[in-house]
């Protein structure tokens, strides 16, 4: 471990230079992959959003139409990610029209159906596919420090299925890791009432630990299209053993930057930081790469 505090500043160095030969493109996709990751910010400040106003204004409808509406409104008042959020609200700007004009059953329900799925099509699967674009740019650039910004839109072309079954598979079981590691010791502790329960809670340890294990999963879609989704979740096992601890500590390298970005009103975070910091970490999965080849070399 001692090795990787040298190690380290190479890997900042390199990323640094990579994103000084892109500077604007880097920009422009960090900003798009931020928006495309989870928010907090989102969850904290759903109560305040403009979604509020359908709840009143479904009671001019029928009953069907106000059941209609009121599951737009709690599918859209938490969603995970800015875009999502966005298009949540285009696509209930959209059905309110046509509902305030339309009292058929049949169609109110068609048309909630093609809602529902719409919305849950574009956070399973499109919202997935484009972050593994992004990170799929910054591999690019890390290597050439010349990628283009339609790089993105790789995943879309380059087996897109098993990526987008991949990440779906990866976010369903790093769910499933957080209601093992967080739901249910709450569960026992707040239904028990003991401080036997107390212990559960290191099952914390699993969900960190998981989410650090398939960290590389983008990337390796990204890298290596044709490799399956087995393929893919084996390969992330075997480049993050032994590694959680140093990703985990290049992570806390940024935590000054953070602050930074905070103190800036994330000005900083959008011009610099985040760029600089998904950078890094296609200059670290490079160099898992390369020293897995090498110990596999003979």
């Amino acid at each position: 471990m001692d090795m990787d505090w040298y190690r380290r500043p190479e890997l900042k160095r390199r990323a640094k230079n990579s994103l000084r030969h892109n500077y604007w493109k880097c920009i422009v996709v960090a900003l798009l992959l931020f928006l495309l990751l989870p928010s907090n910010d989102n969850i904290r400040n759903n109560k305040t959003n403009s979604y509020d106003s359908y709840s009143y204004n479904s009671t001019s409808y029928n009953n069907r139409t106000s059941q209609i509406i009121s599951t737009y409104t709690t599918l859209s008042t938490h969603p995970q990610t800015h875009i999502f959020r966005y298009s949540c609200i285009a696509l209930v700007n959209c059905i309110e029209f046509i509902l305030r004009y339309s009292h058929n059953a049949t169609i109110n329900n068609i048309i909630g159906l093609m809602l529902i799925f719409s919305i849950l099509f574009i956070y399973l699967f499109i919202i997935p596919l484009l972050q593994v674009g992004c990170y799929d740019f910054f591999l690019e650039n890390a290597k050439s420090g010349n990628a283009g910004i339609r790089q993105v839109f790789h995943p879309f072309k380059n087996n897109f299925e098993t990526a987008a079954l991949t990440m779906f598979l990866k976010n369903l079981f790093l769910s499933l890791w957080f209601l093992l590691g967080v739901v249910v010791p709450y569960a026992i502790f707040l239904f028990s009432n003991s401080l036997l329960a107390l212990p559960c809670f290191l099952l914390l340890v699993l969900p960190i630990m998981k989410f650090y294990e398939y960290r590389m999963i983008p990337y390796i879609l990204a890298d290596r299209p044709d490799l399956k989704r087995k393929e893919v979740f084996e390969q992330t096992k075997l480049l993050m053993k032994d590694q959680k601890m140093r990703l985990f500590l290049l992570d806390l390298s940024f935590l000054g930057w953070n602050i930074l970005s905070a103190l800036t009103l994330y000005i900083a975070g959008y011009f610099y930081v985040n760029p600089y910091r998904y950078a890094t970490e296609a200059e670290f999965y490079l160099d898992l790469k390369r020293e897995w080849e090498e110990r596999l070399s003979p």
